[in-house]
């Protein structure tokens, strides 16, 4: 009976782990092949090793994905871990394929550790590299503490798994971690000695490298052995021991696995020096068969030294030369790029993109200069080398970085040219993908640019230059506002692409109101838009949408016991503070009352136009001239944004602008070697007074997290005061405070001036994983209050140090940015000290304080024991 022969493509940033598996014979029914773009095999394998170079990854994928989908391939994507786990790369890769699968993902993604071949020689991976060290030094660097999880897989086991998570069809669109069973740093040291003193082998073992505690796998590896009935056979510790009787009777396969470490560089370079060598002694032998004196200049030696010394002069003066001009160009290709930076920050794209273009051509001459007199820098001095490489890797990412963003400005401003001008023709879903696509290209290039920016990695002058550099000082806020920008160009066809024309609606929020989403809605703009143009629009106030309604729909319990009105009115329908969910209950209204359905609903708040429309004093926000800043952080409280599109929703669920609230992760500050305990909460309010307080009354919040041994305490103190006397009012000033908290949390107190409030009066209701507790409170007007609410959320188990605490607190749409500040303190645990924050906090004795920005912002700290 024939076999079934699976044909699958394979592409990887690693060629010896990809040309191995083309080699392997392990699966008669799986061949491999090198992938092309013209190939036609059913499944196509990407392998990213994550410490081999990461130049050009995203846009490769994004390459492979957009062939594999034409073609109707399955493809898998493999992220080949190194000695860390890199959360923070696996968070990209994730959201990537699931931007690029969309509805209809054509990927796998597998998550890979420890992955070895049993011979130890051909793969390339980390594991096999850092045991390989070890037997040539006869030493082994393990851990302070020994406990470091491994999780060894072997190739074998690995096609195994690939196998049933290619053919399976319930995988797609799904993440897989495939490792081995764990063992420690310390075991395995203990095994290779065990190994090596079989055959007499002396062999140390050092413990004096980092602790990473990072997260354990086995939970997760367990997860997919189960969804995919897979277990690994192989045993690690028999395929080490055989592993090393092979290289033990031959040493020189040990010497060769090793040729592509720095080994294999010294090897090179003694090359290049022997090259030169030889070409003296031609030079030499042709000089005395020309004077046709052969044997009197070979008696010669003072000839023969006068030759040799004008020999060294020479190849000295033509290193001198090289020397000079690798300095001058290199130099002119750095001031260059400065240009073209500085002309970027002018928006002078033009002038930008021809001194780039100037500093590339210098630099490709630098470079090429270099490498002829790299080997000598190399052997007699070897930092010195390091650094000048370095030197030439920071010059190709940061001119790609810019090379890119000049492609990105300039696309954008077409985008921006064509709209509602009929004559340019341009295709928005393939700008959008252009603009992702550059955009992750310099999210790449700034990942590699952190990197090889350490202290002590370039030369001095460069190091001077980048600490005065505003943009490298930035460098994380520039990495964080391209990931935002990157997923924010997902909205650019939501609004022009497409044949039908697109419903949008704007909702205009009165904020001297103030509600959940910003302020109560006063009018409601219909605009009807086909390809960028306005092609009709319609203004409503909220009441005529109640008096369209057909249906009235009820109010939820605590709106009706301040408005005293059954149904739910329009003005007061922006209840819930997740702006995905307060959006859907407008789409359903507007459906009813206006007969159409909406593709996009606009949140903005009427303080932001009205800043803005001051013609009396010019372009000013809050009194003070707008910069691009105090831009971004009105846009950030005044502005959200809705499609009815799922694909649309789930890409900028993580943006500001979306409204959505869900629990964040952990500070990205944070090492992933430390367990971290994230937590997310959201105080929000709304005016249900009739009365527009505004910025007149002012408020000043302190959230305070104290660590309990199986808990964390959390209790707001909300301190109001009045400027503005309200005269002639016999009520209070009712509100309704709605309050997010980790799952399972229970409130403990609810207190206004002194006085409880009654906790049959609260409301609670499950959002996600998060707990909303919404709290009915009445103020009394001109004088000051005071409200303190107290909530406890559970751990699952206890406290131990070392650990990391991360903390994400939302801001309220429509609070202006000088008027609610919130201070966080955090207490330290009695037994520690900090290790480290993420932010700059005051510390005084037993705490930290911390005060968010006007934004929705994270702070994070780490805890370590006291020392004795």
């Amino acid at each position: 009976m024939s076999t079934i022969i699976a044909r699958i493509s394979i592409w990887s940033n690693n060629p010896h782990l990809q040309s191995l598996l083309i080699q392997s014979s392990y699966n008669p029914s799986l061949q491999f092949s090198d992938y092309k773009k013209t190939s036609t095999n059913p499944y196509v394998l990407a392998i990213i090793q994550l410490n081999k170079d990461l130049g050009d990854i995203s846009q490769r994928l994004i390459s492979i994905y957009d062939h594999c989908r034409i073609k109707n391939q399955k493809l898998s994507v493999v992220i080949v871990h190194g000695e860390t786990v890199d959360t923070e790369k696996n968070l990209y890769f994730t959201q990537l394929l699931d931007q690029l699968g969309g509805g209809s993902p054509v990927h796998r993604l597998v998550f890979v550790k420890d992955i070895y071949h049993e011979s130890l020689l051909d793969s390339e991976t980390w594991l096999e590299s850092y045991i390989l060290e070890s037997l040539l030094t006869k030493k082994i660097n393990i851990s302070s503490k020994g406990e470091n999880q491994l999780y060894p897989l072997s190739v074998r086991d690995f096609i195994t798994g690939l196998q049933k998570i290619l053919f399976l069809s319930s995988t797609s669109g799904k993440a897989f971690w495939m490792v081995g069973d764990s063992i420690t740093d310390l075991d395995l040291a203990y095994l290779i000695k065990k190994n090596l003193e079989d055959s007499d082998e002396q062999y140390e073992i050092e413990a004096t490298a980092a602790n990473y505690l990072g997260s354990d796998l086995t939970s997760l590896g367990n997860q997919s052995r189960a969804s995919l009935n897979w277990e690994p056979v192989g045993d690690f510790s028999m395929d080490l021991r055989r592993a090393i009787q092979r290289l033990d009777e031959d040493r020189s396969k040990l010497m060769t696995s090793l040729h592509h470490l720095d080994i294999a560089s010294k090897q090179t370079n003694f090359f290049k020096l022997t090259k030169t060598r030889e070409f003296l002694e031609k030079l030499l032998d042709r000089y005395k068969h020309k004077k046709g004196r052969l044997k009197a200049i070979e008696n010669s030696s003072e000839l023969i030294k006068k030759i040799f010394e004008y020999s060294l002069a020479l190849v000295a003066l033509v290193y001198l030369l090289v020397t000079v001009s690798f300095i001058t160009f290199t130099s002119m290709s750095l001031i260059n790029q400065e240009k073209s930076l500085n002309f970027a920050r002018n928006a002078d794209t033009s002038s930008s993109v021809k001194a780039l273009t100037v500093s590339s051509t210098f630099a490709k001459i630098g470079e090429s200069s270099y490498s002829f007199v790299s080997p000598v820098f190399s052997l007699l001095a070897p930092t010195f080398h390091e650094k000048n490489h370095n030197l030439f890797v920071f010059l190709h990412y940061s001119q790609s970085s810019l090379e890119n963003l000049q492609q990105t400005v300039s696309l954008a401003e077409k985008i921006y040219e064509s709209l509602g001008n009929p004559s340019i023709n341009i295709n928005y879903n393939d700008a959008s993908l252009a603009l992702r696509s550059n955009l992750s290209q310099i999210y790449e290039n700034i990942n590699q640019i952190r990197l090889i920016t350490e202290k002590g990695k370039l030369p001095a002058f460069l190091e001077n230059k980048l600490e005065a550099s505003p943009e490298f000082k930035n460098i994380s806020l520039i990495e964080q506002q391209v990931t935002q920008i990157l997923k924010s160009s997902e909205l650019i066809p939501a609004f022009l692409v497409g044949d039908s024309p697109k419903n949008v609606v704007i909702l205009f929020q009165n904020s001297n109101e103030l509600r959940s989403t910003g302020g109560v809605v006063d009018y409601l703009l219909a605009l009807v838009m086909e390809q960028g143009r306005v092609v009709s629009r319609n203004i409503y106030n909220a009441s005529e949408i109640d008096n369209l309604l057909t249906t009235k729909i009820s109010a939820p319990p605590l709106i009706n016991l301040y408005t005293g009105l059954e149904s739910w009115q329009t003005r007061d329908l922006n209840y819930n503070p997740d702006f995905s969910l307060t959006a859907s209950n407008f789409s359903a209204v507007i459906e009813q009352s206006l007969k159409f359905k909406p593709d996009i609903i606009l949140a903005v708040n009427e303080s932001l136009m009205v800043s803005l429309l001051e013609e009396d004093k010019g372009i000013l926000l809050n009194g003070q001239n707008i910069t691009s800043e105090i831009f971004k952080v009105e846009l950030e409280n005044q502005i959200l944004f809705w499609s009815v599109d799922d694909n649309i929703e789930k890409t900028i669920v993580g943006q500001s602008f979306s409204g959505v609230i869900f629990p964040h992760v952990c500070n990205s500050a944070i090492p992933g070697s430390v367990s971290c305990l994230a937590e997310t909460t959201y105080l929000n309010e709304s005016n249900f007074a009739l009365v527009p307080v505004g910025s007149d009354l002012k408020k000043k919040v302190t959230h305070t997290v104290t660590f309990a041994q199986d808990s964390v305490v959390h209790e707001y103190l909300i301190d109001y005061q009045f400027t503005k006397e309200f005269n002639n009012l016999n009520r209070d000033l009712n509100e309704i405070i709605q309050l997010y908290a980790p799952t399972a949390s229970t409130l403990e107190e609810v207190g206004v001036n002194g006085k409880n409030v009654a906790s049959n009066s609260i409301q609670r209701q499950q959002h996600g994983p998060l707990e909303r507790f919404e709290i009915p409170i009445s103020l009394k007007f001109n004088i000051d209050n005071h409200i303190t609410i107290k909530f406890i959320s559970p751990l699952t188990g206890i406290f131990r140090l070392p650990f990391a605490y991360s903390i994400t607190e939302y801001r309220q749409p429509g609070v202006s940015p000088n008027n609610g500040n919130i201070d966080l303190v955090i207490k330290t645990p009695d037994s520690a000290r900090a290790a480290l924050i993420t932010s700059p906090a005051v510390s005084l004795p037993g705490s930290f304080t911390y005060t968010y920005p006007p934004t929705t912002s994270s702070f994070g700290i780490s805890f370590e024991p006291k020392h004795p």
